[in-house]
């Protein structure tokens, strides 16, 4: 059960047209031997908005009850502004809820996760960050935070993003964008996930704009004609009435998968 995200508008444009940034960076996704397939976030609940939604707990719920209707305004935005990028040269995806995507699919296709590991439930099943990963931390009696770990930190930094101090703030958020070999190593997984449905977008949004994707091929130290590498970056969002405003790469690590 898939869908294949067609636009309501064509372009003319094809990738010889894409900046060069785009087409080194995207290149695997917009030109592989299969289409891409783009996988978002759609957590499980049970309810519905009448009588309430929470999430699924496997030890209280039956798996009948699963509401899987779901996602967040993020993760739409992100997945409207990766189909502008792939209309753009003249390519395009495959769109899945994480609750729909099978290993099959994971082994045969390059794939783009749009939302964190907590709501893209398939993404605890395959390999994925290395460096840094996404942990739910205890905040308050019978309340837990999501919280971005850094498996490596250096030394007098705690590794938590954000810092305890911060995480009621509301004007700070994190994200993380991680590109990795997929399952048989001839294909690629990027992750473009956020703490929040907002930090997803931030997410896509830095991938997807120039200037940005410009500091990341930098921080690649990737010129015209080479191949990307496997790396994780974490970004810091500034959010303002629930809009991302100001995203900052705060570190950058290449990795060894």
């Amino acid at each position: 059960r898939h869908t294949r995200l067609v636009s309501y508008w064509t372009s003319d444009v094809c990738s010889s047209d894409l900046p060069m940034a785009f087409q080194t960076f995207w290149n695997p996704f917009l030109h592989g031997p299969q289409e891409t397939i783009v996988v978002f976030s759609n957590a499980s609940f049970v309810g519905n908005p009448e009588t309430g939604l929470r999430y699924f707990e496997p030890s209280r719920d039956s798996r009948d009850q699963i509401n899987q209707h779901y996602t967040g305004i993020g993760e739409l935005l992100g997945v409207l502004e990766l189909d502008r990028l792939f209309q753009k040269s003249g390519s395009q995806f495959l769109i899945k809820p994480g609750g729909w995507f099978t290993f099959d699919e994971a082994r045969s296709n390059n794939l783009i996760f749009v939302g964190s590991p907590m709501e893209n439930l398939t993404l605890r099943q395959i390999p994925t960050t290395q460096e840094f990963i996404f942990r739910r931390v205890p905040s308050g009696q019978n309340h837990w935070d999501e919280v971005i770990a850094d498996l490596h930190p250096r030394s007098g930094e705690t590794g938590i993003y954000p810092p305890a101090s911060k995480a009621g703030g509301e004007d700070a958020d994190y994200a993380l964008i991680g590109l990795m070999p997929g399952l048989d190593h001839s294909h690629w997984t990027l992750l473009l996930a956020g703490r929040s449905t907002i930090s997803t977008q931030a997410a896509v949004d830095y991938v997807c704009a120039p200037n940005s994707l410009n500091e990341l091929l930098q921080r690649l130290n990737l010129t015209s004609g080479t191949d990307v590498k496997p790396f994780e970056a974490l970004l810091r969002v500034k959010v303002v009435h629930d809009v991302p405003i100001e995203t900052k790469l705060v570190d950058f690590r290449l990795t060894n998968h």
